[in-house]
């Protein structure tokens, strides 16, 4: 119960806070690449796309498969 509890705050707040604020996601994205241009933006080398993804989706899988070790990782 304490998940989904904590779970649908997170997607409420998630979703109420950007469409309140700046009357969408999408316009929350654009006010931060105005305010600070390239922050959203990969740089040319090293840590690319393809990297982001795949980091994402081990750390994913990791958190599946072995969420006791993670904790000491």
């Amino acid at each position: 119960m304490k998940d989904i509890l904590i779970l649908s705050v997170v997607l409420a707040l998630g979703i109420y806070l950007p469409y309140h604020l700046y009357g969408g996601i999408g316009p929350m994205f654009h006010v931060i690449d105005a305010a600070q241009p390239g922050f959203l933006t990969f740089p040319a080398k090293g840590s690319s796309v393809s990297w982001f993804q795949s980091t994402v989706l081990l750390t994913a899988l990791g958190f599946f498969m072995w969420p006791h070790t993670f904790g000491s990782v």
